[in-house]
């Protein structure tokens, strides 16, 4: 039973007041708690336990991963840590040798910024690093086969902060987890924060949601430094009042490779449980393209919910990363059709395939998509625009070799090895130093 998504969406019927929602928040909260620690007792598992194990994360009730952040203590607590933390950074010791890294994640389920995370903590753990995750919720754990180093899973946030492994440096890595590195240091201290950031998670939310897009905000100028994978990331975080680094972008490129595409499959992905991910716009192509262009053949991928689109098409739901290569050589086009991008994951990996793309024109694209020259870019929000250029890249077999032809190239340069070097120098001038330069490392 997944109390979250129920009390969520019975959050957009409530008034956006913030009083109504800090107490609509305790409710969510108590009885959360009240529930998980049945369930927990009923399954014999106990808070005295280090972390849980894969199966026992799997099997217990999930806990509701926002709730933390409308409690206005928290708040008070976060702002009060955020100085002690600048204050601890100023006057440290200087450290020598490889830290140990935390990485605190929310969940280990199969989105674009936890692979980036998990193929992140298992370049550095191949280099050798001491590096240990940190799992907050389980929510499905259908990432933990992929990552190389065993993940602990915690049954709530105090369990965390009881039982957290102790490290230099602590990387949080969703907007839940900068409060929990921050709450962690303040009962603890000693250590390091900073904050990978994978996407603008303000954004993830309606505007109706404007307290929880504040809250959100908040953890961006809160923790000491963080550090993103595109310009484009950097500038929100900075404009948010934060301090940035960027990383270069990672890229398996000996996965994602060109193979030969036939036929003329159109495929994108589809996710209507993340609201930013463009699923009405996605839904409108796909019955459009039925209606005027039935010869095609689409898939989706992305979601194990039944889709409600009205056209013939193939939903592969959610498809482990070693299947992701042939998914995206079998389609003649990929569109993406998200509100933004922080990166742009699933269009790097089909350039990478040397398949054409159509991308909404908005956030971390901009790194390396160059309309008409390797892929078309369609104005956000412009329906007949992306519809359009979906039918050019059907129809006209020059424009698709063209593009196919630049595609890999352009996403040549984010190679993992190279990442997770670059990210090591970070995380080792943090220790070293608890400073680290703004630009590419």
């Amino acid at each position: 039973m997944r109390f979250g998504g129920i009390s969520t969406r019975l959050r957009g019927m409530l008034p956006v007041h913030p009083v109504a929602r800090k107490a609509e928040s305790w409710g969510r909260l108590a009885v959360s708690t009240c529930l998980n620690g049945i369930a927990d007792r009923l399954r014999g598992l106990s808070r005295s336990a280090p972390h849980l194990t894969v199966e026992d994360a799997a099997r217990r009730i999930y806990p509701i991963d926002d709730d933390w952040a409308f409690r206005s203590s928290l708040q008070r607590r976060a702002s009060h840590t955020a100085e002690q933390v600048r204050a601890y950074l100023s006057s440290r010791a200087h450290g020598t040798g490889r830290p140990r890294v935390l990485v605190v994640m929310g969940t280990l389920t199969r989105y674009g910024g936890n692979l980036s995370v998990v193929q992140l903590v298992n370049d550095l753990a191949d280099d050798g690093w001491d590096i240990s995750v940190a799992v907050l919720s389980p929510h499905r754990p259908d990432l933990h086969d992929e990552l190389r180093v065993q993940p602990r899973f915690y049954l709530d946030h105090r369990h965390f902060l009881a039982q957290a492994p102790q490290a230099d440096i602590v990387v949080a890595t969703w907007w839940t987890t900068a409060y929990a590195t921050l709450d962690l240091f303040a009962e603890r201290g000693g250590f390091v924060p900073a904050y990978f950031v994978q996407d603008f998670e303000p954004w993830f939310y309606p505007d109706s949601h404007a307290y929880l897009r504040a809250r959100v905000s908040d953890t961006y100028r809160w923790m000491p430094i963080s550090f993103a994978k595109t310009p484009w990331l950097y500038e929100r975080v900075r404009e948010a009042g934060g301090m940035a680094s960027r990383v270069p972008p990672a890229l398996d490129l000996e996965r994602f490779t060109p193979g030969e595409a036939v036929g003329n499959k159109v495929l994108t992905m589809m996710r209507p449980e993340s609201h930013q991910r463009g699923f009405e716009l996605a839904k409108w192509l796909f019955e459009r393209l039925q209606e005027e262009r039935p010869e095609c053949a689409l898939a989706a991928f992305g979601s194990d919910a039944e889709l409600p689109v009205n056209a013939r098409f193939e939903n592969l739901g959610r498809v482990e990363n070693d299947a992701m290569p042939d998914v995206y050589r079998a389609a003649r086009v990929f569109v993406e059709c998200s509100d933004f991008h922080g990166f742009g994951r699933t269009v790097a990996e089909a350039m990478a395939c040397g398949v054409p793309c159509v991308v909404t024109d908005s956030g971390g694209i901009d790194a390396f998509v160059r309309d008409g020259e390797n892929a078309l870019v369609a104005p956000k929000g412009d329906r007949e625009a992306l519809f359009t250029a979906v039918c050019r890249l059907l129809d006209d077999d020059a424009l698709h070799a063209h593009l196919a032809g630049n595609a890999r190239a352009s996403v040549q340069g984010f190679e993992r090895k190279h990442s997770s070097r670059r990210t090591g120098d970070l995380l080792q001038a943090l220790h070293e130093s608890s400073a680290c330069e703004e630009g590419y490392l």
